[in-house]
């Protein structure tokens, strides 16, 4: 099965992925291997991508890339049929989510980490630059936004939900209780 993901202005997507949804939020900052697998396929430079090895039936798929609203795109695959389902338009993530850090101890570094409600790393360790953290261009969904010291070490944080009625929203964080690795 092939595919073509590109942006709203139909400019082509290189990195991104067309997979089976598992109920998780996809890691992209999780280190791995960008070849087509039975499960996943990545996009190249022209946006193209192929998913091989799906037996015959009808799959709901899930198109992300990062920055971009995910999508997910009903196929159905037939036996010794070459699957073409085009150009799947992903628009740009809007979600916005404004950090500010509270209780700050002299000498230690922070950082932010954003997680899935599951439990698993979305965005890991992003810079706190003076107080706050920027996170930009996140899809519209609930995520757990949490503080820890630079390199690890405990966390505090809350759960912040992205919808279209609130896609920007701003939270603050007392990090007087973070133990840092």
């Amino acid at each position: 099965m092939k595919a073509r993901l590109v942006d709203s202005q139909y400019d082509p997507i290189q990195g991104g992925i067309l997979r089976m949804p598992d109920g998780a939020y996809f890691n992209w900052g999780a280190p791995r291997a960008r070849s087509g697998s039975e499960d996943e396929g990545w996009s190249d430079a022209e946006g193209l991508l192929q998913l091989g090895g799906l037996p015959p039936g009808a799959f709901t798929l899930s198109a992300e890339a990062p920055g971009k609203e995910p999508k997910l795109v009903e196929v159905v695959i037939v036996s010794g049929v070459s699957t073409d389902i085009g150009d799947i338009v992903l628009p740009d993530a809007e979600g916005g989510i404004t950090v500010e850090i509270t209780g700050k101890k002299d000498g230690v570094e922070y950082s932010v980490v954003v997680f899935q409600p599951s439990g698993g790393a979305v965005l890991p360790f992003l810079p706190i630059h003076g107080d706050t953290c920027e996170v930009r261009n996140l899809p519209l969904r609930r995520y757990r936004v949490t503080v820890t010291g630079k390199k690890g070490g405990s966390l505090v944080g809350e759960d912040v939900t992205l919808t279209q009625e609130q896609r920007k929203q701003s939270i603050r964080i007392d990090v007087s209780s973070v133990v840092p690795d």
